[in-house]
């Protein structure tokens, strides 16, 4: 049976699936052992492309990859955890997916792609992959579950069609682009930078950055697309190259920055969110106020807030920078904390 892999069209890996050699050992044991599988052969030497770990182990265990192997597909299927860890130097290569179907598993080995492949992880289970993920490819995150990533990757670019990305250095999501095609989650763990592209083709659906609470994200490479970006978490995400995005914005907690945003659809803010409007950034989006919220102008930076300011709300003025209002707004009460307030109207300060 032949397996296709398609992101926007293009065909992103195609694969035969022949029969896989299924791990029966219930316990530790090494890859290369020929007992430990059903088909009496350690796959991805030539023989079977394909490995399933499903239902032997009752209880956590893990598999030494002590010698280089090449798979098509490689499968979880056991509530109990795998781990897959590396001996001696040796890389997993993967033309093919890795799927997760239950459980929280371990990929504790450099993998290198031959191909564009792609990760699914089910709803409910989670992928962790400690090492590098090399190869000139795309890389596809498929599925609701979690995938956290560990290594320094330099695959060459991500589809993020759904579900949950983890990372905690800007690293770990390859050496191009990453592109959100449906409702999908980006977490960060710790204060981190990324300098690549971000494109959001999501449409109606969810793109979501989660920050922890406590750290930065910033993002300095540009960001592009009219998806739907949701701003989540605690922390603080900064873009600085993002005037190429025009697609509407929902702050559902913590801090949003811009240096600026193009085109003209609204800007949301739940309570107790604020949104950071830095040094020049000048937008005629619209501002909804969905709670109380504030805007923040730091130090002796001046922002212009174009479009109108609605909402049953109070809105917050922070920092010491300057905010100029350029529409006759329609919020509730002006709380002018710090800071500097320009007006050419006094329907202005709502």
């Amino acid at each position: 049976m032949k397996r296709t892999l398609v992101w926007l069209g293009i065909i992103v890996s195609q694969f035969s699936i022949l029969d896989a050699a299924t791990w029966i050992l219930n316990g530790n044991g090494n890859w290369s052992v020929g007992a430990n599988w059903d088909s009496g052969v350690a796959p991805g030497t030539g023989v079977d492309p394909a490995a399933n770990f499903g239902s032997a182990i009752t209880a956590a265990r893990t598999v030494g990859i002590d010698g280089t192997f090449t798979l098509n597909t490689l499968s979880f299927d056991n509530a109990f955890s795998y781990t897959l860890e590396e001996v001696g130097m040796n890389v997993l290569t993967l033309n093919g997916t890795i799927d997760v179907l239950q459980g929280n598993h371990t990929i504790d080995a450099p993998i290198n792609l031959a191909g564009n492949s792609s990760i699914l992880v089910n709803g409910g289970a989670s992928a962790t992959l400690v090492d590098a993920i090399s190869g000139s490819s795309i890389l596809g995150k498929n599925g609701t579950g979690t995938l956290i990533l560990g290594g320094n990757n330099t695959f060459n670019l991500l589809a993020f069609n759904e579900g949950i990305i983890s990372i905690s250095n800007g690293n770990q999501l390859g050496s191009g682009e990453v592109v959100f095609n449906g409702a999908a989650t980006l977490v960060t763990t710790q204060t981190l930078e990324r300098d690549k592209t971000l494109r959001m083709n999501n449409g109606t659906d969810a793109g979501t950055i989660s920050v922890a609470n406590g750290t930065t994200f910033t993002h300095s490479g540009l960001l592009l697309g009219s998806g739907n970006l949701v701003k989540t978490g605690g922390g603080i995400a900064s873009f600085t190259n993002s005037l190429g995005f025009t697609g509407p914005i929902n702050l559902q907690a913590g801090t949003l920055a811009a240096a600026n945003f193009g085109g003209t659809e609204t800007i949301t803010m739940q309570g107790g969110t604020t949104f950071q409007p830095l040094d020049g950034f000048s937008s005629s989006r619209p501002i909804t106020l969905a709670g109380n919220a504030a805007i923040l102008v730091d130090g002796s930076a001046s922002a212009t807030i174009g479009g109108v300011i609605s909402g049953s709300s109070i809105l917050g003025k922070n920092g010491t920078g300057t905010l100029i209002l350029g529409e006759n707004n329609t919020f509730d009460l002006l709380a002018f904390n710090a800071g500097t307030i320009s007006i050419s109207n006094g329907n202005q300060l709502g």
